[in-house]
């Protein structure tokens, strides 16, 4: 269900990643992640030369792999170290998957011990709420919407495959945040959290006169 209020446009990769295995799941939810991280970059570019963007972003361009992105992104200041630090794992987690010559699944040792490092907001109860109701609960009570729709990000987060899901899920709802937030600044739109190099800087102290008063 929540898949489908994060991304109406992507149905067939989501049917993907809930229907295939262990690693087909846990590589296609990585690219999904991926693309959106890129998507979030690109939008935050003052320039966006289509040719340039491509060199930079495919083969070996300097942001063709997830790390370069993620270096990019926190030091833009797009998320703080402890997002960083867990994209990281996330990506080791898809590396595992990708690169074993044997069957592994998230029950293999080095794949569950990576994912159980995954960071997880406290749960709430459950809801069987349908995506137009959501839609709707976010006009009527912003609140009550964003207890539901977590709830329904963590979704089967009690298993091992479920938590890395579940937190790649949470990464893409950040990363719509962060592109909404660079939409709106563009739009001159004041921002609840503007960026920290947007902020007025302080007026300079004043320095006291090395001319003494005369009495």
């Amino acid at each position: 269900m929540v898949w489908a209020f994060l991304s109406e446009s992507r149905e067939e990769i989501i049917a993907e990643i809930e229907d295939q295995t262990d690693r087909a799941a846990a590589l296609v939810a990585f690219a999904f992640l991926e693309d959106r991280l890129t998507e979030t970059l690109i939008a935050k570019m003052k320039n966006r030369d289509s040719e340039i963007v491509s060199r930079m972003f495919k083969g070996i361009g300097p942001l063709g792999t997830f790390a370069a992105k993620n270096d990019l992104a926190f030091s833009l200041g797009l998320y703080p170290k402890s997002v960083h630090r867990e994209l990281i794992t996330i990506k080791d987690i898809r590396n595992k998957f990708a690169h074993a010559a044997e069957r592994v699944t998230f029950e293999s040792q080095a794949i569950k011990a990576l994912c159980m490092n995954l960071s997880l907001p406290p749960t709430y109860q459950k809801s069987q709420i349908s995506v137009a109701a959501l839609k709707r609960l976010f006009d009527d009570d912003f609140d009550a919407w964003l207890r539901v729709l977590f709830a329904a990000l963590l979704e089967d987060a009690d298993t091992v495959r479920g938590r890395y899901i579940a937190k790649i899920r949470l990464f893409y709802l950040l990363f719509g945040a962060i592109n909404e937030d660079v939409r709106r600044a563009g739009q001159g739109i004041s921002l609840p959290w503007p960026d920290k190099s947007e902020r007025p800087r302080p007026p300079a102290p004043q320095r006291p006169s090395r001319h003494r008063k005369k009495p």
